[in-house]
């Protein structure tokens, strides 16, 4: 089986390249497999871990990267496993590890000079993220990982311990908190709450978003142009998204060897899930 392990900065490449010297220095049955590699075992009971460190952020650059490595004809990637950072709304998750179920985007929207004549104002247009009054179009909807939210043949959450989590994928650093309640709607459903077409600010749309998500909520910039790809190529089953929460988004005080740190604390992780995986399909557990 071949793993293919995708990194998006380079303290998250760190993390990954110190996670191989660890599992290398312990002895057999791992091997260094060139510079960005690591192999197990031999024949039909082989196994490769692969990194591939994009040191580029951004939903369209993971989206680009997921189907170079889907249409690579040297070898077949079996699944990719992307391990990154993220920012937390709720401040208790600080400092854990989760893997990503379901990812929203909040993006499409507007900038315009400010009320004051200095700086810009920055709104996102509602009607992307839920059904409005007027409507005009549909809202881009969601993409989930099956095999996280225990809808597929696996159930990676129960398998590794490691939780679920809802990211709200954006463009761009998020700073601020969610509103102190969430946008009202103007009726309610079913089949689905219906709200007035508007501009939300970005504190409107985290508050909207942990309202109906009833999971933790990361913020980060490449999970929706993962998701979508994925979908594209009926592909979700083999993607999985590891997110360390390693930065608050209103106290953001924290250093890039704070981060630099948390990544490496929680690169194990990674081998967890693919350990996981392994035994499944190779009949070693149930």
């Amino acid at each position: 089986m071949h793993f293919a392990i995708v990194t998006f900065n380079e303290r998250e490449a760190a993390a990954i390249e110190a996670l191989f010297d660890q599992v290398v220095a312990k002895g057999g049955p791992w091997y260094r497999r060139g510079p960005d590699g690591i192999y197990a075992g031999s024949g039909a009971r082989s196994l490769v871990l692969r990194h591939h460190p994009l040191n580029s952020q951004g939903n369209v650059v993971a989206a680009t990267s997921l189907a170079q490595l889907f249409s690579e004809e040297e070898e077949e990637v079996d699944f990719i496993i992307f391990y990154g950072c993220a920012g937390v709304v709720d401040y208790s998750y600080l400092d854990s590890v989760f893997l990503v179920s379901q990812v929203s985007y909040a993006s499409l929207g507007t900038v315009s000079p400010h009320s004051t004549g200095l700086g810009e104002h920055i709104t996102l247009k509602n009607k992307w993220m839920c059904y409005t009054t007027p409507k005009e179009v549909e809202p881009l909807r969601s993409v989930t990982f099956p095999d996280v939210a225990g809808l597929g043949t696996l159930d990676i959450v129960a398998m590794t311990g490691i939780p679920a989590a809802h990211v709200m994928a954006t463009d761009k650093v998020v700073k601020v908190s969610p509103s102190s309640s969430p946008p009202k709607p103007l009726a309610y459903g079913p089949p689905h709450n219906t709200y007035k077409k508007g501009d939300w600010l970005y504190a409107d749309a985290l508050s909207y978003t942990q309202n109906y998500c009833r999971l933790p909520l990361l913020v980060e910039m490449e999970s929706y142009g993962i998701g979508m790809l994925a979908k594209a190529l009926k592909s979700e089953e083999r993607a999985i998204i590891i997110r360390v929460a390693t930065d608050s988004l209103v106290d953001h005080s924290g250093s890039d060897q704070r981060q630099a740190d948390l990544l490496v604390r929680f690169n194990l992780a990674v081998l967890a899930v693919v350990i996981a995986i392994v035994d499944r399909a190779w009949g070693l557990t149930p």
